[in-house]
């Protein structure tokens, strides 16, 4: 039917042309040039700026980007069915194109920011309207908000909901839809008990998971935790147990607030300078643990066991795998960096695993040398400072100074045996 209706058309004549179409296109295809084999770009770049209300405009359609970036100017891909909004090289917002014109198109993971600080204009968003038609907000997340709502009040209740909203940035929807429903039947109305019940599920996907093939080579090996195995930490060492008067140059109350994990929940990086025997390990195995206690995934690892693992998996071509992975944990805490000298190989794909992690998850260090003195474990100065910066950028940084306590406890047992 399709080859009659070409036969059809090709004569078919335009207007009071002389020849029909078809004549017309034999003597044009000639001078036509192939299709390029190679990948071309097929969409139209096009500058846009981000209004007060976090949204651009594009061929009279208006569509949501992240609240951070209100007043920049960013660029979108335009595409037939879709487009992409990127800050530089960074993606910040893929959307299904609109084709009706005056139309609007929100994601609510947008605004999220801004709404735990006025959570009183959820309710009558537009972009929760348009999240409940394409299915992102569930009947399970209405039950919980309004049960959050009944049992912490209207304000706390939204903020909470806002909490587990925030939560799906680490966490798959299927997840965290199942956290949220056993939370309901536990009557656990807080973010932290949804994230907990959230990660169960996650763990019990990946047990079901097919183990993976094991290589008869030692491989690195990375602790994961959980609430249920934190004896897989390699050191038992909590913040009871950690000594502040005989390190009084850390602030406890400092330490106490690093407890809660809302550096965590932020993303936010933390290093522990200090040299060796001044706690930086106990602090940072003991922050992993509270993290890991309030349901974060957490993984630990010496800096030289990861690079090692990296370099094998580059090997193996797998290194994007592992990246994504040590990416999709909450806290990757890196132990011992500054230790050993790194070539500028393996320092380089520990760059691309904090780049994965940067402002999306957080990073957790503790080196025995001042940011000064890395220039001696990573040799390229530009890649050094690349990796300070990912380190530091809105982080924690605490100095557990020079004075080693083992050191100290060595001489004080000696002098007690003479």
């Amino acid at each position: 039917m399709i080859d009659r209706w070409d036969e059809a058309d090709e004569g078919r004549r335009i207007g009071a042309r002389a020849r029909p179409v078809g004549e017309y296109f034999a003597i044009e295809r000639p001078l036509l040039r192939t299709v390029s084999q190679e990948p071309f770009e097929t969409g139209l770049l096009l500058p846009v700026r981000v209004d007060g209300y976090s949204q651009i405009t594009v061929r009279t359609n208006r569509y949501s980007v992240p609240a951070r970036f209100i007043g920049r100017q960013l660029r979108v891909m335009l595409y037939a069915s879709h487009l992409i909004v990127y800050d530089g090289q960074q993606v910040v917002a893929e959307h299904d194109r609109l084709f009706a014109k005056g139309g609007r198109r929100l994601e609510l993971d947008h605004y999220l920011e801004v709404l735990i600080r006025k959570p009183g204009a959820l309710p009558g968003a537009t972009a929760l309207e348009q999240a409940r038609a394409a299915g992102k907000f569930t009947p399970v997340h209405d039950t919980w908000w309004a049960a959050a709502c009944k049992a912490h009040g209207d304000r706390d209740g939204t903020r909470a909901l806002i909490e587990v909203l925030l939560l799906a940035r680490h966490l798959p929807t299927e997840h965290l839809v199942t956290g949220l429903a056993a939370a309901l039947r536990a009557g656990a109305l807080t973010a932290d008990a949804v994230a907990l019940e959230a990660r169960k599920a996650a763990e019990e996907d990946e047990q079901a998971a097919p183990e993976p093939a094991q290589h008869d080579n030692h491989e690195a090996t990375v602790t994961f935790l959980t609430e249920r195995c934190l004896a897989q930490l390699p050191r038992d060492k909590s913040l009871r147990a950690f000594d502040f008067d005989a390190n009084p140059g850390i602030d406890p109350a400092t330490i106490h607030t690093l407890a809660t994990c809302e550096w965590v929940k932020k993303g936010q990086p933390l290093c522990l300078i200090g040299d060796s025997g001044t706690g930086k390990s106990h602090l940072l195995i003991a922050l992993g643990t509270e993290a890991a206690m309030k349901g974060y995934r957490v993984r630990y690892t010496l800096a030289t066991k990861l690079v090692n693992e990296l370099v094998e998996a580059a090997d193996e071509k797998v290194l994007a795998k592992t990246v994504a992975r040590y990416g999709r944990v909450d806290l990757l805490c890196i132990d011992e960096l500054g230790y050993m000298e790194l070539d500028r190989h393996g320092a380089e794909l520990l760059f691309q695993v904090l780049t994965e992690r940067e402002e999306k998850n957080s990073v957790a260090i503790a080196s025995n040398e001042s940011f000064s003195g890395w220039t001696r474990t990573f040799t390229d100065p530009r890649l050094c400072a690349a990796i300070v910066d990912r380190l530091t950028f809105a982080g924690n940084i605490i100095e557990t100074g020079t004075d080693s306590y083992r050191l100290a406890q060595a001489r004080a047992r000696a002098e007690q045996a003479s």
